[in-house]
């Protein structure tokens, strides 16, 4: 929890109430906002808790066996999550210590309650994290879900805490891809992170136009994580030129002074008898040559996600412009060939993504079914009335006419205000976009407390 927030405390002692027979063990830790060179976000708050963390295991042989899952407040995911990372954990003992663990995302909450725009764009997001998972696939890029085992996270170093960290998955992927040259192990959580979209309070006219303006400021913050291409450019070229002097104990070394900073933990106030452990010993740091088409691969994936959504526009108005003031005549032939190989590529790209749609409404159908089924036998279905959205064909159509406005909204106009922006700043003010609310258990727990 964030120390800033004066209810912080309060409600991590009412979640505790509300969850406490749930888990083994539940426990928290306040991150104070005034650490010197950390900015607001989510990588910082992970990487106070991650350090923290690090005092309950003290030992190899319990750092080995445990994995940190990093995931958004309004994440629901299945029970299957856990367990076959459990699985994958066990079977693979050589790979456990340097795996990554993603898995794809959903959003099947209240899609059906906002904006339409904002449906569509979450659907956008969805095929974007989508798009890299699939076996074989050597670049394997997580979307705000992901797990990750802790000896893997020390040995680069942890979650980065700077403004280059804003885009907190694909930075911490990244660190890990080039502090372990390219040799760390990458795994599929073939279970979905059922996710909520941005939504408001206000009704009407008003709501929609909150709605908007709230999608809006988290697409800013998604394509604010361009910085991370910069980052890439830098850390290929240090692999690249061997001249990566990145130390990797920096981490630890960041947390702060047990005398003056106590965590705090809800079942354990003896922290500062421990002392940071030294969690790099047991990884074996032999790494085999640096696969540069995999760093290819990778570039056009960091492309597809900071680049592609101005790039698309632009290229296509300019395409339409020129065409439209400069008669076919007078336009070099090479001009006009690569006008019209661009719009074939258009077209195709056109029907690609229409294939995307289909499987989309199958794979929302399957993923909300099968999230209702589990709720179902684990007795919870009726306290979760309305977190489970089923499409139908009307919505789908009106969806599907609003996807190049949506593109241009949420893609195309805060990836160039925020790659111009980066010519003067690396700064963004992290503000996080409302998500709906459930209260009624917690409130129930607290009046009988």
């Amino acid at each position: 929890m964030e120390q800033r927030d004066p209810d912080a405390e309060s409600t991590a002692t009412q979640l505790i109430l509300v969850f406490a027979t749930s888990f083994r063990n539940i426990s928290f830790t306040l991150h104070p906002g005034d650490i010197s060179g950390e900015v607001a976000g989510k990588s910082s708050n992970v990487s106070w808790a991650a350090r923290q963390l690090s005092h309950n295991y003290v030992d190899s042989d319990s750092r080995k066996n445990c994995v940190i899952t990093v995931l958004d407040a309004d994440t629901h995911l299945s029970s299957n999550y856990f367990l076959l990372i459990t699985k994958f954990h066990r079977e693979n003992p050589l790979e456990a210590a340097t795996t990554l663990y993603c898995t794809p995302i959903i959003f099947d909450r209240n899609s059906n309650d906002v904006n339409p725009f904002v449906r569509v764009a979450d659907i956008f997001w969805c095929g974007a994290g989508i798009s890299g998972l699939y076996k074989g696939s050597p670049i394997m890029i997580p979307t705000s879900v992901y797990s990750i085992a802790m000896t893997l996270a020390g040995e680069v170093g942890g979650w980065d805490t700077g403004p280059e960290s804003i885009g907190e998955d694909l930075h911490m992927f990244l660190k890990c891809y080039f502090s372990s040259s390219g040799q760390f192990h990458t795994r599929i959580v073939y279970s979905p992170a059922s996710q909520s979209n941005v939504s408001s309070d206000l009704k009407g006219v008003s709501g929609a136009i909150s709605n908007v303006q709230a999608r809006y400021k988290q697409a800013m913050r998604h394509m604010w994580g361009s910085l991370d291409t910069g980052y890439a450019v830098e850390r290929a070229l240090q692999i690249l030129w061997k001249k990566n002097d990145e130390k990797l104990s920096s981490w630890l070394s960041r947390a702060s002074d047990p005398a003056d900073r106590v965590p705090r933990w809800v079942n354990d106030s003896n922290l500062t008898h421990f002392t940071p452990p030294n969690i790099y010993e047991d990884i074996n740091r032999a790494r085999t040559s640096f696969s540069k088409i995999n760093l290819i691969i990778l570039f056009h994936r960091l492309f597809e996600a900071h680049f592609l959504p101005s790039h698309l526009t632009i290229a296509l108005f300019s395409a339409v412009i020129y065409s439209a003031l400069v008669p076919p005549m007078v336009t070099h032939r090479l001009l006009l060939w690569s006008f019209g190989f661009n719009g074939t590529m258009r077209l195709i790209g056109f029907c690609l993504f229409s294939v995307y749609l289909f499987l989309y409404e199958s794979y929302h159908q399957l993923c909300v079914r099968t999230r209702e089924d589990e709720m179902k036998r684990a007795g919870l279905w009726d306290r979760m009335q309305g977190g489970f959205t089923h499409r139908t064909w009307k919505r789908n159509f009106v969806d599907y006419c609003l996807m190049p406005l949506t593109g241009t909204m949420f893609g195309t106009i805060p990836a160039v205000v925020a790659e111009i922006s980066h010519f003067w700043t690396d700064q963004l003010v992290y503000t996080v976009s409302a998500k709906p609310l459930l209260k009624r258990e917690i409130e129930k727990v607290v009046e009988m407390a």
